[in-house]
């Protein structure tokens, strides 16, 4: 499970950030992070990399990344709608 706090697209990477905290266990690349079709998103998208990221004000947090090209199915999904919701991680096996 991960806590996203932002949820942001880099337009010149482009990748799709979600930044937060993880709940259970350490997200790794490969994952597959949940984007609720709920929220208008694609389902389960594998995540790209995992980064620990700094803020202007100090504090840290997890930034995880999703390539953008996995959203092409959803044209609609608003990543900000995923700001303080708990999305589900799983392990691809």
């Amino acid at each position: 499970m991960f806590r996203v706090l932002k949820a942001f697209y880099l337009p010149d990477r482009d990748l799709l950030v979600f930044t937060g905290s993880a709940l259970e266990g350490e997200p790794v690349a490969g994952m597959l992070l949940e984007l609720p079709r709920a929220l208008r998103g694609p389902g389960f998208v594998p995540i790209t990399s995992v980064e620990s990221v700094r803020f202007s004000d100090g504090h840290e947090d997890l930034a995880l990344t999703v390539a953008f090209h996995h959203l092409e199915s959803v044209p609609l999904f608003e990543p900000s709608r995923c700001e303080g919701r708990v999305l589900r991680l799983l392990r691809r096996d």
